[in-house]
């Protein structure tokens, strides 16, 4: 089932980045309001509402182009394609061409079963915008809706490398990769998902499978002891076979080492012991692997006295209770991780894309 709620947040983002529209004056008020209650009108699925705010404000300001994009996707909603496709295609030509344009032109062309369109529409989107991850996300939509799972992933991991803090891509690719058996991987990929989006149902699916990828990794023998297994992926959708990677099998040995719990479930309080090992043995193993940059994240939240309250913020959604025991006990380090994560973006840490494998932006 395809999704696009990346839109709406995108053209929500654009907005707030124009300072010069966020207070303006008069009937531009007036149209700025409205198309805020568009934008909720959308996310709460109410998508005829919010066709008659957006045409509204585009008819107060007719020149605004983020009105103009946000009536072409409140169009797209309402299935009513051929007009979102004839509002954007100014918008992909000239001075005032916009990513989310061609974004919503090759929406519209999917809508229509237009398949192969919509992809070449992204292709020459990408052409004008090469940092536009979200239509890799798109291509990436498209090939996972004709099951190419392959494919579908190599344009997500190529959507981190043009845009390494668009949260999307992160988030299909861990799903697909947990899937694959993955399961390193799959919790690198959530872990940046949940870090840039950081809040909303997409961080609570995340948040899930993070946890699950460590279930699925600790591994019962017929002794009903456990190993650690963190890729239990043979093939490639093509038959061909993939070789264990090496960060996995260093993963393997180093809970192999240090967890001794036998419970059923992880916790969390266990696996923080873990990580918190791991995050500086890693680096010295294997100093040139792609996740590096995540370990010196959470080195950096170390150093600040704030993995604690960090991981256990990042698997709220995965064990609620366990979270609110020991929310009650350490409120005040989590306030203080709170204050220090909103001056401390994950987005101004990212020096270079964080990638399983070394992937080609050029179309």
């Amino acid at each position: 089932m395809r999704r696009f709620y990346p839109i709406a947040f995108l053209i929500c983002l654009m907005l707030v980045c124009h300072p010069a529209q966020a207070q303006p004056d008069g009937a531009k008020t007036e149209a700025w309001e409205l198309a805020q209650e568009g934008h909720a009108l959308i996310s709460q699925g109410e998508f005829e509402k919010a066709v008659q705010k957006f045409a509204y404000a585009h008819k107060l300001v007719p020149d605004n182009v983020d009105f103009q994009l946000g009536l072409a996707q409140a169009w797209f909603f309402t299935k009513e394609y051929d007009k979102a496709m004839e509002l954007c295609r100014p918008l992909m030509v000239g001075r005032k061409a916009r990513v989310q344009a061609f974004q919503i032109y090759g929406n519209c062309q999917d809508g229509k079963g237009q398949t192969y369109e919509a992809l070449e529409t992204y292709r020459k989107g990408l052409k004008r915008f090469p940092n536009g991850g979200v239509l890799y996300m798109e291509m990436g939509l498209v090939e996972a809706a004709r099951n190419q799972m392959d494919v579908a992933l190599g344009y997500w991991e190529q959507g981190m490398a043009a845009q390494p803090t668009l949260p999307s891509n992160y988030y299909f690719a861990a799903d697909r990769l947990f899937a694959m058996g993955d399961y390193a991987w799959a919790a690198n990929y959530a872990e940046l998902f949940i870090n840039l989006e950081r809040r909303g149902e997409r961080v609570r699916d995340m948040s899930r499978l993070l946890m699950a990828c460590y279930e699925k990794a600790r591994v019962y023998d017929y002794q009903k002891a456990f190993q650690w297994h963190f890729f239990q992926g043979n093939t490639r959708d093509s038959g061909l076979p993939i070789a264990y990677p090496p960060l996995a099998k260093a993963l393997d040995e180093a809970f192999a080492s240090e967890f001794t719990d036998t419970a059923a479930t992880i916790s969390i309080a266990t696996l923080l012991t873990i990580r918190r090992f791991v995050c500086h043995l890693l680096p010295s193993q294997l100093p040139q692997d792609p996740s590096v940059g995540l370990w010196e994240w959470q080195q950096l939240l170390a150093k600040n006295g704030h993995l604690e309250a960090y991981t256990y913020w990042m698997l709220f959604d995965a064990r609620q209770n366990e979270f609110l025991d020991w929310f009650n006990v350490h409120q005040g380090e989590y306030e203080a991780f709170e204050g220090w994560f909103l001056r401390n973006t994950f987005h101004r840490h990212i020096k270079k894309p964080i990638l399983r494998t070394v992937v080609s932006t050029q179309q």
